[in-house]
Formats: structure tokens, C-alpha cells, sequence
């Protein structure tokens, strides 16, 4: 279902202003949880990139609605807490172990398999709720709400 012309004058009426004071909040958070600015930028530059993807396959398909907007928001809250939650093990380890390699493999190997789970549960249920509008999802009606 496309989005109606007053509903997209509607959201785009604060949409500037909203997404810098919401860019500003998440830095702050990025700011409080890493506290290095190199974690932050790379955070920050891998969600910007997610992101334009993303954005990218919108206008593509033509199908900006109320459920990809939605998708944005949801997108930057789990990047958002997947990075910290990576990032955060990987500065554990870094103090355990002086050699950067080895700290992000051990990163990887404690929090990829659970942050991997996670993003799948979220993936299946936001495919849940898209079901009806689109045709290849259409038939997940009999996938149970288990989440």
C-alpha cells in the first residue's frame, strides 16, 4: 500500500529537524556506551552506509510506505545496540590481549553467533509483519508468532 500524499506531507513536515535531533541523541549514546571516537565513527559510518543500501532498494522498488520508515527507525536502534554490544566485547578483550587481531576474532567468536541469532529473529519478525504487503512473504501466514 504506497503511502498517500498527505500522510508523506504529514511525516516529511519535521523530518529534518527529527532526524538531526535523533542523529545527535544516537551519537551521544555511541558517545556514553564506547567512549573512543574511532569505535564511534566506525559505528556511525557502517550504519550511514546500512542505511543508503537500504534507501537505495526503497526508491528502487518504489515502495516507500509507512512500513519503510518504520524499517529506518528499526534499523538504526538494532545497528545501533548490535555495534555497542560487538564493540564493547571487543575493548574487553583488547585489555585481555595487546594483539587488535586476536581481540576482534575473540569478539567475533563470543558475540557473532547470539548477535547473528538476534538480528535473525528480528529479520523473521519484521517479515511476519510485512506479509501482506509483499507477495512473496504472503505465505508466512502459518509461521507462528513465537516472538
Amino acid at each position: 500500500m504506497p503511502i498517500s500524499d498527505e500522510e508523506f506531507a504529514s511525516i516529511q513536515k519535521g523530518l529534518s529537524l527529527n532526524s538531526i535531533v535523533t542523529g545527535f541523541i544516537v551519537l551521544i549514546i555511541l558517545w556514553a556506551a564506547l567512549r573512543s571516537l574511532r569505535l564511534v565513527l566506525a559505528v556511525v559510518i557502517t550504519l550511514a552506509i546500512g542505511l543508503i543500501v537500504t534507501a537505495a532498494w526503497i526508491v528502487c522498488r518504489r515502495s516507500m510506505n509507512p512500513i519503510s520508515l518504520a524499517f529506518a527507525i528499526l534499523f538504526i536502534g538494532l545497528s545501533a545496540d548490535f555495534a555497542v554490544q560487538f564493540s564493547l566485547r571487543y575493548r574487553a578483550q583488547q585489555y585481555l590481549s595487546s594483539d587488535l587481531h586476536e581481540a576482534l576474532l575473540e569478539a567475533a567468536e563470543r558475540v557473532g553467533v547470539p548477535l547473528t541469532l538476534a538480528a535473525a529473529a528480528a529479520a523473521v519478525a519484521f517479515c511476519r509483519s510485512c506479509r501482506r504487503h509483499i507477495p512473496v512473504w504472503r505465505n508466512w501466514e502459518k509461521l507462528p508468532d513465537a516472538g
